[in-house]
């Protein structure tokens, strides 16, 4: 047994991120936390760290040409949309293709209990660790109107935290709710916020050029969203709000950076009223993120339910002071006329009142902003995040071992 002790000790905890987005190409918030513990990972050689996905590429040809990153591993595929839900396929594929991949032995990680049910049912791979983002059980109620989704929804969430040795949850306001939802599970939830890599995300002193790049004169005002184009990130409301703003100030610019399923209709309400100034410039690369943030003076969350917002604290790590609804854990990231202005009544008309008293101020904000977000460093929160994970498989492997030592007194 001492001779396993000391083999374990010498051995790299592995980890096995199970996701359906492809860590090489994708630039959404989960996606580019898991690339940031990836890299940090790969800096520090600490830990073996593998990520299951799926990919954007149509062939298998097209796969094995971009294959790249070594730690990423294609289990299928992206399915055609079509009538049958796509998160049920992909749930389906996951669970048929779970025999396939070498998780023997890993600490299995998701970001979503429905990429983590494949993995406990019907019998448990390994051990495991959620990362609750947000407040999903209330952001799935804004999105969908279907009583029997919400219903399979919440059912499947019970399963998989029953489940699951432990739940990271990224925003304190999530990690309450959780809490008051599951008190019998308490013990399995712990709060650990999300993350801005400070290797990026910095205020860049060649502004001007970065504008050029991009197509916008110096003297242009530019509010900002990045994310996505999707319901309950109240992107109507934004329009709206710079609707009141376009006669105030002639030089404003509103820049959309993303994509989703409103586009098109935001791009016929922009049309519609005859707003000129919105730019959809579409997703960019994560390494384009940090600069188009530095060409932006402020950036507009309008979102009716976040919970710590990625996007907010890119920007903040970028000098970019925020405008944003009081939602999620945005009252403990802004700090009132330091890094941005809360809007607490949900209007266009308080939402423009704000992005007034920002743009008035913004200058002052932006040579406080990186400093207001220490907390959220990357290198100082991912430390805690493999911590955890290494407790929980340390755990497992410990329990594992005992199973092994009486199995082998009762052979002998």
């Amino acid at each position: 047994i001492a001779k396993r002790n000391l083999n374990r000790d010498m051995k790299k905890m592995k980890i096995a991120f199970i996701h359906h987005t492809d860590i090489r190409t994708d630039n959404d918030s989960i996606t580019n936390y898991t690339r940031a513990i990836l890299e940090f990972n790969s800096d520090h050689k600490e830990h073996e760290i593998d990520c299951y996905g799926v990919s954007r590429f149509a062939s298998e040809k097209q796969m094995v040409a971009n294959q790249g990153n070594s730690n990423f591993h294609v289990v299928f595929t992206q399915p055609p949309k079509r009538f049958f839900p796509s998160t049920l396929k992909y749930i389906l594929r996951f669970w048929v293709k779970r025999s396939n991949l070498s998780l023997k032995g890993k600490l299995l990680v998701s970001n979503y209990h429905e990429w983590a049910f494949p993995f406990l049912y019907p019998w448990k791979t390994g051990p495991s660790v959620l990362i609750i983002h947000g407040v999903p059980k209330q952001h799935f109620r804004i999105i969908c109107k279907s009583k029997v989704k919400i219903w399979l929804r919440d059912w499947m969430e019970r399963l998989v935290l029953r489940r699951i040795d432990k739940a990271i949850v990224v925003s304190r306001d999530a990690y309450n709710f959780y809490v008051g939802c599951y008190p019998h599970l308490k013990d399995k939830f712990v709060f650990i916020p999300t993350f801005v890599d400070g290797r990026f995300f910095f205020p860049m002193e060649n502004k001007s050029q970065l504008r050029k790049h991009f197509g916008f004169n110096g003297d242009d005002i530019i509010l900002i969203y990045t994310g996505r184009l999707e319901l309950g990130k109240g992107l109507d409301l934004l329009l709206r709000s710079f609707r009141l703003l376009k006669d105030k100030y002639k030089l404003l610019k509103l820049v959309l950076v993303g994509d989703g399923s409103l586009r098109t209709e935001l791009e016929e309400m922009v049309m519609d009223q005859e707003l000129n100034n919105i730019v959809f410039l579409g997703p960019l690369k994560h390494r384009e993120m940090p600069e188009i943030l530095n060409c932006a003076d402020l950036f507009v969350l309008a979102s009716a339910s976040e919970g710590t917002s990625l996007a907010v604290l890119e920007a903040i790590a970028c000098g970019v002071p925020v405008i944003s609804f009081d939602v999620g854990d945005m009252g403990e990231v802004i700090k009132e006329g330091r890094n941005g202005y809360l809007v607490s009544d949900r209007s266009d008309s308080a939402l423009a009142n704000a992005i007034i008293r920002g743009l008035e101020r913004r200058y002052e904000m932006q040579e406080q902003c990186p400093a207001t977000i220490q907390d959220y460093r990357a290198s100082k929160v991912i430390p805690r995040i493999l911590q955890l994970f290494s407790e929980v498989w340390q755990q497992a492997t410990d329990c594992s071992e005992k199973e092994e030592c009486r199995s082998h007194r009762g052979g002998g």
